[in-house]
């Protein structure tokens, strides 16, 4: 708030000093540039001066008694300096170039002689003209004198010659040189003065001046003349018309040229370029000719100032502004040369001097140039840069970029602000008016108002005087006024209506000018709509005060329809002359002159109005009588442009009195007994005439419907109706709203609740329609304050946001109650907003309705009593829901636990959850409490099973079934455990039918991963016998295979009996194939290739090339493996960023478009070729390759093992194996110093060896060949095939040389084994090596095959002996021999591992003999093993033939074995496709299976060849349903390439990562999405495709599920810009859902939503207020039953988000939390609050029912060790305990009494009795036996009882007793 202190405050200003004027104490005048203060009486003198510098009378000394003292400090600029003007301190003037302050009063004579009265203010420059003699000049002033410019540096008054004023021998120096130069004076004359520089013609030469003189003679004198040209002739100035010959001299601008050819109408200044041949290439102005002229002098010409509309030549010199510049070359702005409209060009023009330039006050829209100097506001600036000025650039500390435009030269005080009578002295007045800035001008003045004006002071403490009626925009409405003209301006005389005033406001302000109608006290009737226009607010007086009714229907509007529609036809009939200014006949009694005076109109508006008067009669009729035709409603907010139609508005309008009284005087004629009310009948036809104009000027029926619809309300009441229409910036306060009644929609009509009829008390203006942008909220919402509504089945506030198509589409309320019985308080619908604050309803159905995307944020209000609280009901109906896809495939592979055990703790195995698929490369972590362990994986598998999925589609029970058996205790001792284990004596265990069939597992302790299945038990010893699950025997078999057995059992061995799970195995069939020709083949592979494609080109780009041709890029490309590898050739031209291309696989040895190659552009060149400079590709090339070999140098290919190619070799040799590797293949011949190379298996080149040796065998791992030789140590390695380095491996201890035989890669290393000596050695790379002595068991060996898989080394020989390493190739156990194979031995020839399978081919020659076999020693079976321990035959399709060499591989994903024969074609290979038995292992908890856990995904399933699960279990109730699920790349097992040692299986955690993924179907709360185009926030509403509501009877209808919490997990790879996002959604999906990878899903963020906090329920349910009656519905003890299902209600994907207190007392924050306040209990929703897995959850002292105890943290501990009042277990952890408990039987377990099921043990009664009263069932044979303590049987004895209790025969051992 502004604070003003008045001290003395009566000063009068008096204007100018004038003399002999009485002056008084405190009378302010201004003179010299300042304003002074009266401080004695007096009556002025005629010397101001002596005033204000008077001395005391008598006073000695001298003592200052001035009569004035200077109030304000200033200076006044007085213009040019004027001889005989007075002067006072303190004036400036202007006097050649320089601005001058006055220092002694004066008057003024000449400039020289006074110079001392003045001081130089600003230095400045002004061209005056030549010099003349005896003139007066000031300093500044620019003369020409001779060729020659001068500056004046000291006033004076001119001598004889310029020269006087120099010589210095007079000590004067008034001048200095400002540019020298040359002026023409023509030919020499004699008696004529002539002026150094200047230049002269005699005779046919030119002479330079050198001294002034007068010129006297007849010749030219040698002394004052120098020549300067000889031989020619100077002609003046250069004219076109003249023809010039060679020699001539002309003038142009300042320069001399001399004609060197004769020439006519050729430009001196054009510089013209020939060719060799003398052709004109180039011509251009400015510089020295060639053509005709060349330049003689550069002299000048000074023009004077320049101008923008100027013409110049070159050596023309101007001023422009301060400064003068000579132009460099020919200019002419009237022909559009703009190249000076800059005077910063050098090239334009050459800068010469810089000085200042007085222009006097500054004013705007004025061109101002560097060097000017403007006098502003008592200060003095210089343009620094050319501008045109305004006030934005005005100068001064106020202006944009004041450094930008001027500098500030000298600052001086501030103006007085006093001048005018009346003037107010203001200060930091603001100038935004002019200046458009929020700079302040200091202290200014403030003129006297005007009548009719007010002082007024804006928010920003400034002063204006405000126009009464037009600035205040102020309209009255009371109960005594009249809705005419004259009125509504003055409370005094007010407007009847609010509907009239706010018309009227309309019709004479424009939109969003502020205005208000001021409704005073008082009721009102009035017919609604009422449309509230654009910046206006309707205002009562008070709230209880001012009461506006929504009329009912209007007495004397009944039966008037004809009355009404007969005098609006008076006005279409009168109206076709009226509008053409044609004389109308008026009806008897009209006095009214019509005006004619107006541009006449045309009959089209007549034919108009006409029309539109039947669209109005048909609108009322269709309201009031159930008319036919409802018209429709049109409008446009572009005004119309024919000019009969506006000027026939203006006719209309200026005749309206005349048009109002013609119908009076009509009705009178016509209808002589009318009695109506003539004001009424003049609003009536004001609002039709009203109507007509607006659609006249806007075409359409937005006027006349509205018009209608008033008449229509008038008669049928406007209850039903809304009471205001709300535009933009508009307000309602302070009144009460009654009369808004209605009906309730018909039941059924909505789901739930009723829905009013009646009309709104505020609702949006709908226009003519959506379009109707002057309906819009553009710059703040419609307000409503203050306002109470009462009414029956109405509505509060209605906001649809369908009305507008543009805008806010909002509104907001503070302090608004709804006492609307069966109303609706607030319905926001259709995507629009409300803001509610202290909104409260009372009795409505329901209290805030939120609808079809409509949002409300509310605070501080309350829903009381009626039906239902707040509602949320649908979505944005113009929402496009983001369509998106579910991404299973974020996951890696799930472990859930690692198997371990052994003597050291060592790693077994991983046990899956999910085992993944798509893996090529992968590794995990592995955290626990062992060390060491080093994992590598290697083994991919096809048609694995990655996860078999426990489902539920019966929609009973869990996905898990029931009643699975788990028994987990300890083992006694047992000595011989071979095939028995001995049970732990509590077992509960009682028959073999219990645990029959069942696995047992060795979980820890001795004998750890041993595994069988129960086929006996003893009762009485408890041991149980057990057979091998790999075949059947009698035995244990162990989880890795091949690990010794424990002989025996201890009480450190932990077993589990749970459910035996069986997997099919996948099959074994096999197809015959051809081979091209007969060969004998010595060995075959599987590889990637190498191969070069070049110079290849890519099309043409999109990118400009600049006229040339495009030129295509061309890349060379190299197949390397799985990997595209380019080379750009040649970059191209004409390539954009963002071009792409694609290489077809086909043109790349593959398929398209599986193997295509996709090139981008990302940079181009900057030049004009736009060649690529850098780009990306991406791709994935055709897979691998089957090599065979063949003796003596063949070769044949193939890429699916089906179609053979046949190729040679590069030389004849001993072939005897072929490997791939590093995507090439690499062929071993025997005793040789050479190998085959091949990168395509195609082409073969020779390499050499370091050494010829008796190679028998090469292999590929760790980026190495390695060979080595039989007989020898010698080894060779290679790491490309093509460069061979020699090595060998070490002798053992008796220096004997082992005979090496098989080479194999497997486990991180290399593992050779020996013939003879027992030995293996082992290698990295092949250059340091490992001898294991003994590591294979005794004996000789002729090894045919080495094969790595599965964590096993398995060799053979060509006998079928079998042995196996399980630990890298350290010891070799002897596993089982192959058996024969349809009777016969198998003698092996080739033996490979793929995929969890070792296989064996051959045929029946004898092992050694070196010759090929004969036909005879064919065969058709071939042997297949897992594990190097069971051997199984198969048959090859019966195909026998002679098979030597084996070739694994996965074609197409499908692994395959192709069994290669010898010396066939036809029907000579066998291909096979089987794989390895899938394992698995039951993981369940409390009879349930958690999941199923993988132990070995197995290889070779699919949907068509599926995986059979058979599971054995005792006690199953609901049996298991299975989804088992197959895919490529996934995990088996990985390597171990060392176990370590002291892991635990419970606390071991392995973690997955790689390239593959694991498609988890979400069972849970999460789920991720692909094609996300914007991420949503919280609330996000998700329908899956799959998922239909299956509460609705709409089989379309999808369940809706909401997003929680959403994380971005970034670009999802499509290309189109969209996301991945993961989403925690509620509810959560069930198994059931089956929610598959690649499910369509939308998400939809324009839910309903209403969003209120601050918020209670009062009595919701309670219905209207009939039904209510409050306060009774509490007399007498009355009480209410709560609804709290009422107080809030989501429908179709709307939502509440709330906190509030309910009805109750109990705080609320959604459905999610409760606080009971009376107990403190705290409930949460389990749904949102998932505590699985929590370990600790600081509440920060939560205390729960008021107990004291507070949790500091939640536990899943199950072992129940931590002793503390405050950690609360899971419901998890007490479920583990008690099973624990349970399933060990263990003794500590007390209770009084426990209930399982229906079985009561226990309580008080020490009972066993059932729940319900039923009969107790013991479905086992029981014992029942004891004594007490003397030794008295205490059993129930007796074999019928017995018998008959328990239906049992009688068997002594178990019953006793007696018989």
């Amino acid at each position: 708030m502004a604070e003003f202190k008045l001290d003395r405050f009566r000063y009068t200003w008096r204007g100018e000093w004038q003399e002999s004027t009485v002056y008084k104490k405190d009378d302010i005048i201004y003179n010299g540039g300042k304003s002074y203060v009266c401080i004695t009486a007096h009556t002025s003198s005629s010397n101001f001066a002596n005033e204000s510098a008077r001395i005391l009378p008598g006073s000695n000394p001298p003592q200052p008694d001035p009569y004035w003292i200077v109030m304000v400090s200033g200076k006044t600029y007085s213009g040019v300096y004027t001889p005989g003007q007075d002067y006072a301190p303190g004036e400036l003037v202007f006097y050649q170039g320089t601005l001058h302050l006055c220092k002694i009063p004066h008057t003024a004579t000449s400039f020289g002689e006074q110079s001392t009265y003045w001081e130089d203010f600003i230095d400045g420059i002004d061209y005056v003209g030549d010099w003349v003699s005896g003139l007066d000049y000031g300093e500044g002033a620019l003369v020409k004198y001779g060729g020659n410019v001068y500056r004046c540096v000291k006033a004076h008054s001119a001598g004889a010659t310029l020269e006087e004023n120099i010589s210095t021998n007079k000590n004067i120096n008034c001048w200095d040189m400002f540019h020298p130069g040359i002026e023409w004076k023509g030919a020499w004359a004699t008696a004529t003065t002539y002026e150094k520089n200047d230049i002269v013609s005699f005779g046919g030469a030119i002479y330079e001046c050198i001294t002034t003189h007068t010129s006297s003679g007849t010749q030219i004198s040698a002394t004052n003349f120098q020549i300067r040209f000889t031989g020619t002739k100077f002609n003046n100035d250069w004219d076109s018309n003249t023809v010039y010959s060679i020699g001539d001299i002309v003038r142009y601008g300042g320069y001399l040229y001399s004609a060197v050819n004769t020439n006519q109408d050729s430009q001196p200044s054009v510089v013209t370029t020939l060719n060799a041949n003398g052709d004109v290439i180039k011509e251009a102005v400015g510089g020295d000719s060639t053509k005709h002229w060349i330049i003689l002098a550069k002299t000048n010409d000074f023009v004077g100032d320049w101008s923008l509309s100027g013409k110049y030549q070159t050596g023309d010199i101007v001023q422009r502004g301060g400064f003068l510049y000579e132009a460099v070359r020919d200019i002419n702005l009237q022909d559009g040369d703009d190249s000076s409209a800059t005077d910063l060009d050098p090239e334009v023009w050459l800068l010469l001097a810089k000085g200042q330039r007085w222009k006097a006050q500054w004013t705007p829209n004025t061109l101002y140039s560097r060097g000017d100097t403007v006098y502003y506001l008592g200060s003095a600036y210089t343009c620094t840069n050319e501008h045109t000025s305004s006030y934005p650039t005005a100068p001064g500390d106020f202006a944009v970029d004041l450094y930008d435009y001027w500098d500030l030269n000298v600052q001086a005080g501030r103006p007085a602000a006093l001048t005018e009578k009346g003037d107010l002295l203001t200060y930091d007045y603001w100038r935004f008016d002019n200046y458009e800035d929020d700079s302040t001008l200091g202290d200014g003045r403030l003129g006297i108002g005007e009548q009719n004006q007010i002082l007024s002071v804006t928010a920003e403490q400034e002063i204006f005087w405000r126009n009464r009626d037009y600035e205040n925009q102020l309209v009255y409405v009371a109960t005594n006024g009249k809705d005419q003209e004259g009125y509504g301006r003055e409370w005094e005389t007010p407007f009847r209506t609010i509907r009239h005033a706010c018309e009227w406001i309309e019709d004479n302000f424009n939109p969003l000018v502020p205005t208000k109608v001021a409704v005073a006290a008082g009721d009102f009737y009035e017919i609604g709509p009422i449309s509230i226009p654009a910046g206006c607010v309707v205002m009562g007086d008070e709230l209880r005060a001012t009461t506006i009714h929504a009329t009912g229907p209007i007495p004397a509007y009944q039966d008037d329809y004809g009355f009404h529609t007969a005098i609006l036809q008076r006005f279409i009939t009168l109206s076709q002359n009226l509008v053409q200014n044609i004389p109308v006949v008026v009806s008897a009694g009209n006095t009214t002159e019509q005006i004619r005076s107006l541009p006449a109109g045309s009959n089209d508006a007549f034919v108009f109005m006409n029309s539109q008067f039947l669209i109005y009669k048909d609108r009322i009729t269709y309201l009031t009588a159930s008319g036919d035709t409802n018209p429709t409603m049109s409008g446009t907010n572009t005004k119309t442009t024919d000019t009969g139609l506006l000027n026939s508005v203006a006719i209309i309008n200026a005749n309206k009195e005349f048009i109002v009284q013609d119908c009076f005087a009509y009705i009178s004629n016509v209808f002589p007994a009318f009695t109506g009310d003539l004001v009424r009948i003049r609003n009536d036809i004001q609002s039709f005439i009203r109507a007509m104009t607006r659609d006249l000027e806007y075409p359409g029926t937005y006027g006349t419907l509205k018009a209608a619809d008033r008449y229509a309300r008038a008669v049928l009441g406007s209850g039903t109706t809304d009471m205001f229409y709300c535009r933009d910036t508009t307000g309602l306060r302070n009144c009460t709203i009654e009369g808004l009644t209605g009906g309730l929609n018909p039941p059924g009509v909505y789901d739930i609740y009723q829905r009013p009829t009646g009309g709104a008390c505020v609702s949006l203006d709908p226009g003519w329609g959506p379009a109707d942008d002057r309906m819009w909220i553009m710059k703040r919402s419609p307000y409503i304050q203050g306002v109470t509504n009462i009414g029956d089945r109405c509505y509060g506030k209605v906001v649809d946001g369908a009305l507008h198509n543009g805008g806010n589409k909002s509104m907001t309320s503070n302090d608004f109650t709804q006492v609307l019985s069966d109303g609706i308080g607030a319905h926001i619908k259709n995507n629009a907003r409300a803001e509610l604050v202290s909104v409260f309803t009372y009795y409505c159905a329901v209290g805030y309705l939120a609808e079809s995307g409509g949002i409300i944020r509310a605070t501080n209000g309350n829903n009381s009593y009626g039906s239902f609280g707040s509602v949320s009901d649908g979505n944005d109906p113009t929402e496009t829901p983001d369509a998106v896809t579910v991404n299973n495939r974020v996951n890696e592979a799930l472990v859930d636990s690692a198997f371990a055990g052994g003597t050291s703790d060592e790693l077994f195995l991983f046990q899956y959850e999910n085992a993944g698929e798509q893996y090529t490369t992968a590794d995990a972590t592995i955290i626990g409490a062992g060390d060491d362990a080093n994992i590598e994986y290697t083994d991919f598998r096809d048609g694995g099973v990655f996860e078999p999925r426990l489902i539920n589609t019966k929609g009973s029970g869990t996905e898990g079934g029931s009643g699975f058996k788990i028994e987990a205790n300890s083992a006694q001792i047992t000595v011989d455990a071979t095939s028995t284990i001995r049970l732990n004596a509590n077992t509960p265990t009682q028959f073999l039918s219990d645990i029959n069939g069942m696995r047992i597992i060795i979980t820890s302790g001795k004998g750890t991963g041993q595994y069988a299945y129960i086929t006996g038990y003893d009762a009485v010893t408890k041991d149980a016998t057990v057979a091998k699950e790999s075949d059947d025997t009698a035995g244990w078999d162990h989880i890795v295979p091949g690990t010794d057995l424990v002989a025996d059992f201890d009480s450190t061995t932990n077993y589990r009996i749970e459910a035996r799970i069986e997997a099919t195995h996948p099959g074994f069939v096999a197809i015959n194939g051809n081979l091209p020709a007969s060969r004998n083949f010595r060995g075959a592979t599987w590889g990637y290739q190498t191969v070069d494609y070049t110079n290849i080109a890519i099309g043409n780009g999109t990118g400009d090339t600049f006229d040339d041709d495009p030129i295509p890029a061309r890349f060379n490309v190299q197949r390397k493996g799985n990997t595209y590898i380019l080379t750009k050739t040649v970059s191209g031209a004409g390539y954009a960023v963002g071009d792409s291309f694609t290489i077809l696989g086909t043109q790349l040895g593959g398929a398209t478009p599986a193997n295509d190659l996709t090139i981008d552009v990302l940079t181009v060149s900057d030049d004009s070729t736009n060649a690529i400079v850098t780009f990306s590709s991406s791709g994935t090339p055709r897979g691998k390759r089957f090599v065979a070999i063949s003796d003596p140098n063949f070769v044949a290919y193939s890429d699916d093992g089906t179609t053979w190619t046949e190729s040679n070799l590069s030389y004849t040799g001993d072939f005897r194996k072929v490997v791939a590797g590093q995507d090439a293949y690499v062929a071993m011949s025997n005793a040789t110093n050479t190998v085959s190379f091949s990168y395509d298996g195609e082409s073969w080149i020779t390499r050499s060896l370091p050494t010829t040796d008796n190679w028998v065998d090469i292999a590929f791992g760790n980026g190495y060949f390695i060979m080595i030789a039989e007989g020898s140590n010698n080894v060779v390695t290679s790491q490309d095939g093509l460069t061979w380095t020699a090595q060998t491996i070490p002798d053992s201890d008796d220096s004997t040389t082992a005979q090496w035989q098989k080479i194999e890669y497997g486990a991180g290393r290399f593992v050779a084994i020996s013939g003879s000596g027992n030995q293996s050695a082992v290698t990295g790379n092949g250059s340091s090596w490992t001898l294991y002595l003994n590591a294979l068991p005794a004996g000789d060996y002729d090894f045919s095959g080495f094969a790595y898989g599965d964590n096993r080394f398995v060799a053979v020989t060509f006998d079928g002996k079998t042995l196996f390493s399980i630990d890298r190739g350290q010891t070799f156990k002897t596993g089982t021999n192959i058996p024969q194979l349809g009777g016969v031995d198998l003698h092996v020839k080739d033996f490979k591992y793929l995929q969890g399978v070792f296989m064996a081919i051959g045929d029946q020659s004898v092992p050694g003999t070196g010759a090929p076999s004969p036909a005879a020693d064919e065969i058709d079976r071939c042997a297949t093993t897992e594990d190097g321990i069971i051997w199984t035959e198969r048959n090859l399709n019966n195909n026998a033939r002679l098979y030597s060499t084996l070739a694994v591989g996965n074609p197409n994903g499908t692994g395959k074995f192709i069994c290669i024969g010898d010396q066939a074609t036809s029907n000579a290979t066998a291909i096979v496709t089987t794989g390895k038995r899938a394992k698995f292992k039951a993981n369940v908890f409390q009879g349930s299976f958690n999941n199923i856990l993988i132990w070995d995904c197995g290889s070779g399933y699919s949907e068509l060849n599926p995986c059979a699960l058979t599971i054995t279990d005792t006690t199953v109730v609901v049996p298991l349903e299975i989804e088992m699920r197959y895919g490529n790349g996934v995990l088996s097992q990985p390597d171990f390439i060392n176990r370590g040692a002291g892991y635990r299986s419970s606390s071991s955690t392995i973690t997955i990562t790689g390239d593959g993924y694991a498609d988890i179907i979400s069972e849970t709360n999460e789920v991720v999405f692909d094609g996300v185009g914007t991420v949503p926030g919280p609330g996000v509403q998700i329908r899956f495709s799959t998922l239909p509501e299956l509460e609705t009877e709409d089989p379309d209808d999808l369940k809706l599920y909401t997003g929680v919490k959403i994380t971005d997990l970034g670009d999802d790879g499509s290309g189109n810009n969209t996301r991945t996002v993961r989403f925690t959604i509620s509810p959560r999906l069930r198994n059931e859902n089956n929610m598959l990878h690649g499910t369509a899903a939308t998400l939809r963020s324009g839910y309903s939503q209403c969003r209120i906090t601050g918020h209670d329920f009062l009595d919701i349910g309670t219905g209207n207020f009939e039904e209510t009656n409050y306060p009774q519905i509490y007399a007498s003890g009355n009480f209410f039953t709560a609804a709290p299902e009422n107080e809030v209600e989501e429908l179709n994907g709307g939502r509440v988000f709330y906190v509030s207190t309910d009805q109750d007392g109990n705080f609320r924050a959604g459905e999610l939390f409760s606080v009971q306040q009376a107990t403190g209990i705290v409930t949460i929703s389990a749904e949102f609050f998932d505590l699985d897995g929590l370990s600790s959850l600081s509440l920060g002292g939560v205390r729960l029912g008021g107990s004291g105890a507070v949790i500091n943290e939640f536990s899943t501990d199950a072992t129940f060790s931590a002793d503390s009042n405050n950690i609360v277990p899971t419901q998890k952890a007490i479920a583990t305990f008690l099973a624990d408990r349970l399933s060990v039987g263990g003794s500590d377990l007390e209770t009084n009494g426990i209930v399982a099921g229906r079985v009561k043990v226990g309580t008080d009664t020490n009972e066993i009795s059932m729940t319900d009263d039923t009969y107790l069932n013991i479905n086992r044979v029981a014992k029942f036996d004891g004594k007490d303590a003397n030794n008295n049987l205490t059993g129930i004895q007796g074999t019928i009882i017995s018998q008959m209790m328990f239906t049992r025969e009688y068997i002594p051992e178990v019953q006793g007793g007696q018989s």
